[in-house]
């Protein structure tokens, strides 16, 4: 298992993860605790809820909660530095706190937390597949404090969505990696992920979305 278990967002294009073969009996061995799931409207799920995993340490993995969010945003920036940008998140605590908590949220978070801090993040969203005819999950930030790796946490963040992704009947679970972050290309084949290299992706940001966007 990769000491650096971190995945990026559109900054790499060629690379995209998919789970194969895993199913919640091979990777989910933490307890489960307390309330299901609470359905908001077809094929969504809220992530507030009280259920949580038991993690090495006396950490406890669960939903994002509002008094999170500085924690989360800590954690973003972190994931920036790792990546070599430190200077690209323009996300204010206010932006990421209507984000995952306003009145239709669109975009959840699950959190890896030890003694009262918030060590570890996945921050996830719904995208969907015209071919399956089903939504799928993409994982747009994992990351887990330095200090904090090699307890297992950023595998069992990647397993919770996956278990979604089960329970639920959701098609695939997906991600971007940097090319250069062999540790976390190692740990991603290590989860049964595979690369879809014969996929480039493409972005348009800033002016040149302006200019696009713009009649």
């Amino acid at each position: 298992m990769t000491s650096v278990p971190t995945c990026g967002r559109d900054r790499r294009v060629g690379i995209h993860q998919a789970f194969r073969g895993l199913t919640c009996s091979v990777i989910c061995p933490w307890k489960l605790h307390g309330s299901p799931y609470i359905s908001l409207q077809p094929g969504l799920t809220t992530i507030r809820g009280m259920e949580t995993l038991s993690l090495a340490d006396g950490a406890v993995l669960r939903p994002a909660r509002p008094g999170d969010v500085e924690g989360i945003l800590d954690c973003v920036r972190g994931l920036a530095r790792y990546e070599r940008e430190p200077d690209a998140v323009r996300t204010t605590v206010d932006d990421l706190h209507a984000a995952l908590f306003g009145p239709a949220p669109a975009v959840f978070a699950h959190v890896v937390e030890r003694d009262g801090e918030i060590v570890g993040i996945a921050v996830w969203f719904l995208n969907y597949s015209t071919w399956t005819g089903r939504h799928g999950i993409y994982l747009e930030d994992l990351f887990v404090r330095e200090d904090q790796r090699g307890r297992g946490y950023g595998r069992a963040l990647v397993t919770t969505l996956a278990r979604r992704c089960v329970e639920r009947g959701y098609a695939r679970l997906n991600w971007a990696v940097l090319d250069w972050n062999t540790p976390a290309l190692d740990f991603y084949d290590s989860l049964g992920a595979r690369p879809l290299p014969e996929w480039v992706g493409h972005v348009l940001t800033g002016d040149r979305l302006t200019a696009l966007g713009t009649p």
